[in-house]
C-alpha cells in the first residue's frame, strides 16, 4: 500500500458511517430499542478513520473487506462504491473511502432480509453513499431506523396477542371503523379487504352494512400483519390460525407461556404446513 497525506476533511463522511453503523447494529440485535452496542460501534467508525489515505489495489481492497475481487468489481458495477480511478496501464486504484463504503456495503447485506422492503431500503443507502450523496443516505439511514424500530414494536406487540390468543384473556368491548384499524396498523384499508377477502378473517357489519372491528379482531390483524411481512403466505397463515385454533382446544397454556414456545410453536406448524406441501407434489 502506498501512503499519501491526507488533506481532504472527511468529517461528513466520517458522521455518515457511523450513523449507518447504529440501524445496521440495531438490525442485527433482538433487542433494537437498546442502543448501547450501536453507539460504542459508532465511536468505533469514527476513530478508526486514519489521518493518511490509503491506495490499493484491487487484491489489497479485497483482503481488507474479506471478500473475493470480483465481488469489488461487482460493487462497483452496481454503484456501491464511488467511481474507481485507474492508472495509465489500466489497473484500478482504491482510496480509503471506498475501503469505507465496502464496509457499509458488507454490514448492510450480511443478514438474511424477511421484512417487506427491507432489502430495497437497504440498496437505497448503500447506492447513494456509492454516488456520495452522504446527506441523502444519512436521512435514509435514519428512515430506515425509526421503520425498523416501528417493525420490531408490531413483532413484539404480536407476540403478546399470540399469548393472549391462545390463553383466552378478557378483552374490552370498544369497537373501531375500518379506517381507524387501517390507520392505527399502519396498512392501506384495501390491505385489510383483501385479508377479508381471502378468509383470513371474518368481520361483522352494523345495521349500515359498515364493517366493526373488535379489539379480537385487531389482535389478529396484527399477526396477520407481521407474519405478511416475513413473507408468509395467506395460505400459510390460515394454516397455522386453524393450528391454534387446534391448539386451543387441546392444551391449556400455562402462566408462564414464553416468546421461544410461540415462536417454536408459530414457525414448526409453518415447517410441517411447507413439508405436507412438498410431500403432496412429490
Amino acid at each position: 500500500m502506498y501512503q499519501l497525506e491526507y488533506d481532504i476533511e472527511r468529517l461528513e463522511i466520517e458522521t455518515f458511517f457511523g450513523y449507518l453503523a447504529i440501524f445496521i447494529i440495531c438490525f442485527n440485535h433482538v433487542d433494537m430499542i437498546n442502543l448501547n452496542y450501536s453507539w460504542a460501534f459508532f465511536h468505533y467508525i469514527l476513530s478508526s478513520v486514519s489521518k493518511v489515505a490509503f491506495f490499493m489495489n484491487t487484491s489489497e481492497i479485497a483482503k481488507l473487506s474479506k471478500v473475493h475481487p470480483n465481488t469489488v468489481r461487482l460493487y462497483e458495477e452496481w454503484q456501491f462504491i464511488s467511481p474507481v480511478p485507474r492508472k495509465p496501464n489500466g489497473y484500478r486504484v482504491y482510496s480509503e473511502l471506498h475501503l469505507k463504503q465496502m464496509e457499509i456495503s458488507r454490514l448492510a447485506f450480511r443478514q438474511e432480509f424477511i421484512q417487506n422492503n427491507l432489502r430495497k431500503k437497504a440498496t437505497e443507502i448503500v447506492r447513494l453513499s456509492g454516488r456520495e450523496q452522504f446527506k441523502d443516505s444519512l436521512r435514509a439511514a435514519e428512515s430506515y431506523l425509526t421503520y425498523l424500530q416501528t417493525e420490531y414494536e408490531f413483532a413484539l406487540k404480536a407476540i403478546e396477542t399470540v399469548k393472549n390468543l391462545l390463553q383466552n384473556k378478557s378483552i374490552t368491548g370498544e369497537t373501531y371503523s375500518h379506517k381507524s384499524v387501517a390507520s392505527m396498523l399502519q396498512l392501506t384499508e384495501e390491505t385489510l379487504r383483501n385479508w377479508e377477502r381471502n378468509h383470513l378473517y371474518t368481520i361483522k357489519r352494523n345495521t349500515q352494512n359498515r364493517r366493526i372491528y373488535t379489539d379480537r379482531d385487531i389482535q389478529k390483524l396484527l399477526v396477520i400483519r407481521v407474519l405478511r411481512s416475513a413473507h408468509f403466505s395467506i395460505t400459510s397463515i390460515a394454516h397455522l390460525f386453524q393450528e391454534m385454533e387446534q391448539s386451543k382446544k387441546k392444551h391449556r397454556y400455562p402462566a408462564n407461556f414464553t416468546n421461544a414456545h410461540l415462536f417454536f410453536g408459530f414457525f414448526s406448524c409453518n415447517r410441517r404446513f411447507n413439508e405436507s406441501i412438498k410431500d403432496s407434489d412429490g
